[in-house]
């Protein structure tokens, strides 16, 4: 089961990260990253709020979810202060 941001959570993330990707600071916006996906997911109902989620780049988001770049998922963690 996909789950989406909604359009609310959506803005609070947009308005949180200030309009930027949090890796590499572009203003190109892609869309909001859950930064617990896949096997490490906790698709529960908690997974619409923002702070499960950050602001990326179409760059920087395709090198997490098809290059499996774990140093740029780890960095939205830190981000977020899961670490």
């Amino acid at each position: 089961m996909k789950h989406k941001f909604t359009n609310k959570t959506k803005q609070e993330i947009l308005d949180r990260d200030g309009g930027r990707c949090v890796i590499c600071e572009s203003n190109k916006i892609g869309s909001p990253h859950h930064i617990f996906f896949g096997i490490e997911a906790e698709y529960t109902e908690d997974a619409n709020i923002a702070d499960k989620g950050v602001l990326l780049c179409m760059r920087c988001h395709h090198y997490i979810h098809h290059e499996g770049d774990k140093e740029k998922r780890e960095l939205c963690k830190r981000y977020l202060g899961y670490y």
